[in-house]
């Protein structure tokens, strides 16, 4: 009965964002999406899990800037929270509301990014690999709109509680492929872009389209189903 209830209650709330603005929470993701979004394309709506999750992950920045503001004093001072930056480059322009920023004793202003994690993702972090394309972009942006050179990277592990820290250097060349990408891209017609991702050679549907809102709409008449057990993990049929 509970859980029921819980479920209604999710399903019956209201987006709480435009998604037809591109932000800078967006720049580096699927242009397709972005195109379909643009264009006012609905999608499939966020079921109950997936806002269980978003919601996990503001209790889970709330969480850490707290205990950074606590932490805080003589080595560092958190600042700018959910502050309102603008990226410009050529005719693009973007905006989007930073984690934090981090005042040092020498003046220099980092910013701050925060991100909650499950296991997988978090141990691929651990082991020093890449960030997600889509992080890297969104992290990039908010450096350039601030002229900041560096970030301090932070990440909870949802499940443990563990955290890691990595610092980001800025770097402004895949930031400007992306945002060239874009202005060079028709996004009033995404049924003529090309899907940057597909199945692999066993016949497994990358995960960005598995987790994507836009699935069923840019793969539609293709035959797929979902693994059981396997949430938005999708094989051909």
């Amino acid at each position: 009965m509970l859980i029921e209830a819980i479920k209604a209650h999710l399903a019956s709330k209201p987006e709480d964002r435009d998604r037809r603005a591109i932000t800078i929470s967006k720049l580096g993701s699927c242009i397709k999406k972005l195109s379909y979004e643009f264009t006012g394309q609905k999608g499939d709506p966020l079921d109950w899990k997936a806002q269980m999750v978003f919601d996990d992950g503001r209790v889970g920045h709330d969480q850490l800037r707290s205990m950074l503001r606590q932490a805080g004093g003589s080595t560092f001072i958190l600042a700018g929270e959910e502050q309102e930056v603008t990226y410009v480059y050529k005719g693009l322009t973007v905006r989007g509301h930073v984690d934090g920023l981090i005042k040092l004793p020498t003046q220099e202003i980092c910013l701050l990014e925060l991100k909650t994690m499950g296991d997988y993702a978090y141990e691929r972090m651990e082991k020093g690999e890449e960030l997600d394309h889509t992080y890297m972009i969104q992290i990039q942006a908010y450096m350039a709109a601030l002229d900041i050179k560096r970030c301090f990277f932070v990440a909870k592990n949802k499940g443990t509680g563990d955290l890691y820290e990595r610092e980001i250097p800025f770097s402004s060349v895949e930031l400007e492929a992306c945002a060239e990408r874009i202005l060079g891209t028709d996004m009033t017609k995404p049924d003529l872009i090309e899907r940057p991702y597909g199945f692999d050679a066993k016949g497994k549907l990358d995960w960005h389209c598995g987790y994507c809102s836009m699935r069923s709409l840019c793969w539609k008449g293709v035959p797929m189903h979902e693994v059981k057990n396997r949430r938005n993990v999708f094989v051909k049929a």
